[in-house]
């Protein structure tokens, strides 16, 4: 499939701030639009509300993509338990805007692990069924039903934990990757306490700018309908917030002068913290067929920053 043009609903965020730039080194500034609630510093953006067809419909009218990439979401975890309403909004309602007023268009819609829920050992495959344990797995899930049950050529992907190399990092954007806020926090010799009980496949954004354009034609081309991109290797935060103490150790920081990482434990309630996957990780033998190779997120820290 040729993509010539690509609208991007929710790119000021941050996964969006990565794709949209490895986008636009491919098909050009002008090809790459943005859509967000927000006005952004980007000639190349336009305001839209997924949550108002009519505002859909104008910009899909003017921008005239080949590919909706939908990103767009409530994302705040433990809001989401203290806010459903909110959730079910963004995520099911404003999902199916989307996906109504696409059209054939192919969308992208972009998804979680979250969407299973952990108790059980073993990573997840795209056939598994989900079974999400709070308000932001289940409305993401929804949304992915919405799509999947539409007849849009398009498909989903699910990610886990997305986060930048430290000098890859997006800069002038409210969101902060779990891996930036704990080396930043570390580097201020402030004390990180992590989970323990939350493990995670740890998408790493660097990876997924530069195979995202090959790995969605092989998707729309060959009508696969959820793909999963994640590291080869689970871990769990406290493992990765062990991980970056270390490597700046290594790169010289003064161990005195870093902060100490202590353990910690995800434990819900109702309305405060909302349950996190315990046992979380995705199968990715599907995406490795089709070109995808990021290895473990603690051998990546390991060997860079």
């Amino acid at each position: 499939m040729k993509i010539k043009k690509t609208l991007v609903i929710g790119g000021g965020g941050l996964v969006g701030f990565g794709l949209v730039r490895a986008m636009r080194k491919e098909l050009g500034a002008e090809n790459v639009i943005v859509g967000d609630r927000i006005k952004l510093k980007d000639k190349n953006s336009v305001i839209l509300d997924i949550l108002n067809t009519a505002s859909l419909e104008k910009t899909i009218s003017a921008v005239k993509p080949d590919l909706i990439i939908h990103l767009a979401a409530a994302t705040n975890v433990n809001r989401c338990d203290q806010e459903p309403e909110w959730a079910e909004k963004l995520n099911i309602e404003g999902t199916g805007n989307v996906i109504q007023t696409a059209g054939q268009i192919p969308v992208i819609y972009f998804s979680t692990d979250f969407v299973f829920s952990g108790t059980e050992d073993g990573l997840k495959n795209e056939n598994d069924t989900p079974d999400p344990v709070s308000v932001y797995g289940k409305t993401k899930y929804q949304g992915e039903q919405v799509l999947i049950n539409s007849t849009n050529p398009g498909g989903v992907i699910r990610i886990s934990f997305p986060w930048y190399r430290f000098e890859e990092h997006p800069q002038g954007i409210d969101s902060r990757d779990t891996l930036y806020w704990i080396r930043q926090t570390l580097l201020k010799g402030e004390d990180v306490q992590a989970y323990t009980n939350v493990t995670a496949g740890w998408t790493a954004m660097g990876y997924l700018e530069k195979q995202f354009l090959s790995l969605v034609r092989k998707m729309l081309t060959g009508k696969i309908k959820i793909l999963h991109l994640a590291g080869k290797e689970t871990a769990t935060v406290y493992e990765v917030a062990k991980a970056i103490r270390e490597n700046l150790i290594q790169q010289g920081n003064g161990e005195k002068n870093l902060g100490q990482v202590k353990k910690g434990f995800c434990e819900p309630e109702t309305g405060k913290i909302a349950s996190r996957p315990e046992k979380g990780g995705l199968n990715i033998t599907l995406a490795e067929s089709l070109g995808w190779n990021q290895p473990g997120v603690l051998q990546m820290i390991k060997n860079h920053p």
